[in-house]
């Protein structure tokens, strides 16, 4: 292995089975902080799985045999992480749909405002 690929495994398990099990983690960790609109711990997991994924790649995989074993486990995960999106997604639409009737309102208060709400400072200067 060379120092790059030692230097991406690093903090990370050096097993594959090991490098699965952290996915699993972080991927329970992504569908708490969707659940709880926690942007920050979504942003957070999402740069640890950036680098895990890293170590992931840089894993010795001279044999297709060496993922065999772990199949299931990665189509698990796959499973989740589209679970993840989906749930995302969703969050993310009513976000938009909450921005969309925000912005409604502000604008039928612009249009009282305008029709309704002239300067009292206008009103008085006309009568002084």
């Amino acid at each position: 292995m060379n120092s790059l690929n030692s230097e991406l495994i690093a903090p990370f398990p050096r097993t594959l089975s090991g490098l699965l099990e952290l996915w699993r983690d972080i991927t329970t960790s992504e569908a708490k902080a969707i659940e709880a609109g926690d942007w920050d711990s979504l942003q957070r997991a999402h740069t640890t799985k950036l680098r895990l994924m890293n170590a992931i790649d840089a894993m010795p995989s001279a044999h297709a045999s060496i993922m065999q074993p772990h199949l299931q486990t990665v189509r698990a995960l796959q499973a989740a992480e589209r679970a993840n999106a989906e749930t995302l997604e969703a969050k993310l639409k009513a976000l938009r749909a909450e921005i969309e009737a925000l912005d409604q309102s502000s604008r039928a208060l612009r249009d009282v405002r305008s029709a309704y709400g002239h300067s009292g400072q206008g009103l008085w200067q006309s009568y002084s």
